[in-house]
């Protein structure tokens, strides 16, 4: 399936966002959010970190933004790979105990930070996409997934960037922690 929608054009002030792309560029899938961090970051104005973080690396980074846009690989086995879900992140999102592969999870990050007074985001998304190789070490994406960045990208420019793609060059990179 492929994502369209039309990209209106700006309408007053932009959110300052950040996208987060998590993973490991040697762990084949799991570079994935690395892969559309820098694409995203060539698209738009948004500030883009990635790497291996962790909720509270990421609390560091994402303090003083109005959205957080968080892109990660999963291996759930419930979906065939490159299958995309996305997960809102309210404003009253549970901390939840557990961590996951990048240790504190990102809604008890944000708590953390609402907690602490920290400016966090008050709008949060995470976007996933079923790995198909996640077991050992080596570069580039498997093919399943590979073939699904694209809708991914679209996808999430599309729900969180609508009015801002090819507003500018954006980072041209990403920013690793």
């Amino acid at each position: 399936m492929t994502t369209r929608c039309a990209m209106p054009g700006p309408a007053g002030r932009r959110p300052r966002s950040l996208v987060v792309g998590l993973g490991n560029p040697l762990r084949r899938d799991d570079a994935l959010g690395l892969a559309v961090a820098a694409e995203l970051a060539q698209r738009t104005g948004a500030d883009v970190v990635g790497g291996p973080l962790c909720g509270l690396a990421l609390l560091d980074h994402m303090a003083g933004y109005d959205r957080l846009i968080v892109v990660d690989s999963v291996r759930t086995g419930a979906d065939a790979p490159g299958t995309v879900r996305r997960i809102d992140l309210g404003e009253a999102a549970p901390a939840e105990p557990g961590s996951g592969r990048h240790g504190l999870g990102i809604a008890a990050a944000l708590q953390l930070g609402r907690t602490a007074g920290v400016a966090v985001p008050g709008r949060a998304v995470v976007y996933t996409m079923e790995a198909a190789d996640l077991s050992g070490w080596g570069e580039g994406l498997s093919e399943p997934v590979a073939r699904a960045v694209p809708d991914m990208v679209r996808r999430i420019l599309c729900e969180q960037f609508r009015g801002q793609a090819g507003a500018g060059a954006g980072a041209g990179g990403i920013g690793h922690a």
